[in-house]
């Protein structure tokens, strides 16, 4: 939108990404393109989105090897 005008609603601002995102999904179960993300990736988001969620509850920095780990 213009500068002047802000956002309504999260889909409006973020639907493109989470069709992209899903259409993106549909095309790997189909077999029609790789996976850009392999096993490892995967698990190093899922440390690192856990360390974010143990940083926000206990309000602290925490390290990665801390969780998951």
């Amino acid at each position: 939108p213009a500068a002047d005008k802000p956002w309504e609603g999260f889909l409006e601002r973020f639907g493109p990404a989470y069709e992209a995102e899903l259409n993106a999904f549909v095309e790997v179960v189909r077999g029609e393109r790789a996976n850009p993300c392999d096993g490892r990736e995967a698990l190093q988001a899922l440390r690192i989105a856990e360390a974010c969620e143990v940083s926000r509850r206990e309000r602290r920095p925490v390290r990665l090897g801390e969780v998951l780990g």
